[in-house]
Order: structure tokens, then C-alpha cells, then sequence
């Protein structure tokens, strides 16, 4: 009785100093948690507030390190800086996962670590709304009260941010093409079928007799070009496409241009009044019988006709940071854009007029050694606030 007494005193005694050691390590850890999380958030602050090279004029100066416009509906902008992406929130998210996984290496308390972990990601959220309403560099330049991040037209020029930012960037030089091993029904390239092609990608010349040794066919076929162009100068141009067989142009889904039809090598042309800016373009084309051949050119204002540049083209379009002018604004910001004088709200499709117009305190431009436009004074007129 007195040895089974013995034990069972032995017994709690033995488990009253686990207990204890099990309190005092859970104690250590959350001792150790909170000097760890409370370092990292010091220095990833002080990181934010220290950095005080970075200016609203400098990151704009950048253009395409300026804010990513395609995440413009994300909660805190993305910022590339020195060719480091510095998203302020993915910056705190990584920071809770080293530390998550450090804690998780010395704890094997699942329960104590499931709150950690909830306070964790608590105080994580919090600091990410400290940091996004920090003074950091995200200005309003048309001062309308809507910082640039979230404005939808940064200048207030009536014309919307993603009209003067998607454009032929990186990615000129291309169209893309859909290769058709047949000829269309009824001797029209109105009939080239819209699926079923042996061969699709992009390409740089409207050389279509290479294109068809390309894909390995023979016989009667038809193409399909489809891609952007770039114009840089208000004003009519006249399009031209050579042909054997038929073929057509389309420039923002208007037919410019009929060369279509059986018949040898002939020439036709349409013109249009085209606006600066990016539109739509497609050139369609068939071979029925015999030879073919297929040509596409050009001509415009200040340009003698000559064949069409691929580098004007694209197969599709990026958000990047066009400066058409020159004048060291980039378009979502410029004003008057092309240099001519006229600002940019009264020449988009609005039909805005002078006396919609208020003079704003932004910079007016058309100036710099860069600077390819017609009027070297300032256009600061938009639409005010």
C-alpha cells in the first residue's frame, strides 16, 4: 500500500513538472514570436520610411518601371524600382511565411500555434493598411482627389488611361496569321472559315508563298492577318494590297480596301482619316488557282507611299508607357499628347470643346530634345477636377 501510494505521488509530482516545462516553453516561444515580429515589422518599416530617393517625378521619369497600370484594381500598387518588384503587400506576406515556418520547426503545439498564427495574420493585415496609407509615392496629378493608382484617367483629359497606355511596345514587328489548307466558298475572302486552320502563330512579311512551304501544303489556300497598327500623325492615308488571288484590308473592322476575287496580280486601294493611337488591322487573302502573290502598302501624311512596316504592327497589345510626342510625358499624363497644339480632350471622341476647358496646374510639355511635335508652347487645358 505504501509502495502504491508511493507511486502515484511519484506519478503527479512527474506531471506537474511537465506541465510547468510545457507552461515555460510556451511562454519562451510567444516571448520569442513577439521580439521576432516585432523586428521584422521595425525593419521592413523603416525600410519603407527610409527610402527617400524615390520622388513621384523620378518613378515617372522611369515609365516602364512607373506603377504596373494592369493591376490598377488590386489594393496597394505595384511598384518596379531598380529591378526589384517592391509590392508593399507581397513584401509582409513574405515575411509572415518565413516566420510561420521558423515557429513551425520548433513547436510541435499544434493549438498554440494555430493562434499564433491567427494573431499573426491579424497584425499582418493591419500593417499592410498602415504601409498602403503611408505617404508613399502614388501622387494625383490631376488633383482631382483620386490618387493615380485607382484613377481611371490620370489627366482628366476625357480620354481613359488604358486608350493612351495599350500600345505596341515590346512586341511590334508581328501579326498574327491562321493558314487555311483550302479556298474559300464562292471566290471571296468573306468565306475564309474562322476555325479549322492547319496552322496558326505570328509572322513578320506578308510573303505567302513561304508561308505555304512553311506548313507543309499544296494547292488552293487561304490566310487570315490579324493584329494592331500603330499612327502616329492625325490624318488620311490611303492603303494599298497587290494580289493574286483575292484579298482585302480592314482597319478597325471597316472594309478599306476590295482587291478581292479570282484574278492575276492587280492592285487596289481605299482610304481612311485615321486618329494617333492603336487600330485594329486584318488583311485577308486566297489562292484559288495558277499563281499567287500577295503585297500590302501605304501612305499617309508626310509618308510617300512605300510597303507597309511591320514595325507599325503588333499581334497584339501591352500596357506600357507611350511618350508619342516626346516631350518626356507620357501620354496618360501629356495634355496634348502629339505636340500639335490642340489638347488632347477636345481631339478624343468626346467632342469636348474650348468651353469645357479649364486651365489645370500640370505641366504643359512640347518641349525637350526628344520632342517631335509641331508647338513648342504648353497645353495645360483638361477637364479640371
Amino acid at each position: 500500500m505504501k509502495i502504491l501510494t508511493y507511486f502515484k505521488t511519484q506519478t503527479i509530482l512527474s506531471l506537474s513538472f511537465q506541465y510547468k516545462i510545457i507552461n515555460k516553453s510556451i511562454l519562451l516561444l510567444f516571448i520569442l514570436f513577439l521580439i521576432q515580429t516585432t523586428q521584422a515589422r521595425i525593419k521592413l518599416t523603416g525600410n519603407f520610411l527610409s527610402n527617400t530617393t524615390l520622388s513621384s517625378s523620378s518613378l515617372e521619369l522611369e515609365k516602364n518601371n512607373l506603377y504596373n497600370k494592369s493591376e490598377k484594381e488590386s489594393d496597394v500598387t505595384s511598384i518596379s524600382y531598380d529591378s526589384k518588384n517592391t509590392s508593399k503587400n507581397s513584401i509582409f506576406r513574405e515575411v509572415a511565411n518565413v516566420y510561420f515556418k521558423s515557429i513551425e520547426e520548433v513547436n510541435n503545439a499544434t493549438q498554440f500555434h494555430y493562434i499564433l498564427e491567427q494573431n499573426f495574420k491579424h497584425a499582418i493585415s493591419l500593417e499592410n493598411i498602415i504601409v498602403a496609407n503611408q505617404p508613399f509615392p502614388n501622387p494625383d496629378t490631376d488633383g482631382d482627389g483620386v490618387t493615380d493608382d485607382i484613377d481611371l484617367d490620370d489627366d482628366n483629359d476625357g480620354i481613359l488611361d488604358d486608350q493612351e497606355t495599350l500600345g505596341i511596345c515590346n512586341n511590334g514587328g508581328f501579326l498574327n496569321f491562321e493558314f487555311y489548307a483550302t479556298s474559300p466558298s464562292g471566290n471571296t475572302v468573306d468565306n475564309i472559315p474562322t476555325t479549322g486552320a492547319i496552322a496558326t502563330g505570328t509572322i513578320s512579311d506578308f510573303n505567302v508563298s513561304a508561308l505555304q512551304s512553311s506548313v507543309g501544303d499544296i494547292g488552293s489556300f487561304a490566310v487570315r492577318y490579324t493584329g494592331y497598327m500603330s499612327i502616329t500623325t492625325n490624318g488620311t492615308y490611303t492603303f494599298f494590297t497587290s494580289s493574286d488571288d483575292g484579298s482585302k484590308l480592314l482597319i478597325d473592322g471597316v472594309e478599306i480596301v476590295n482587291n478581292d476575287g479570282i484574278h492575276g496580280s492587280q492592285e487596289r486601294s481605299g482610304s481612311v482619316t485615321l486618329e494617333v493611337g492603336i487600330h485594329p488591322i486584318s488583311i485577308l487573302f486566297y489562292q484559288g488557282e495558277g499563281g499567287f502573290s500577295l503585297s500590302a502598302s501605304y501612305s499617309g501624311p508626310s509618308i510617300s507611299k512605300t510597303s507597309l512596316p511591320f514595325n507599325i504592327l503588333a499581334p497584339e497589345l501591352d500596357y506600357c508607357y507611350i511618350d508619342t510626342d516626346g516631350d518626356g510625358i507620357t501620354n496618360r499624363l501629356d495634355l496634348d499628347s502629339d505636340g500639335d497644339g490642340c489638347p488632347d480632350a477636345i481631339e478624343g471622341a468626346a467632342a469636348f470643346t474650348t468651353t469645357d476647358l479649364v486651365a489645370s496646374s500640370m505641366p504643359g510639355g512640347n518641349t525637350g530634345g526628344s520632342y517631335t511635335g509641331e508647338y513648342n508652347s504648353p497645353v495645360v487645358d483638361n477637364l479640371g477636377t
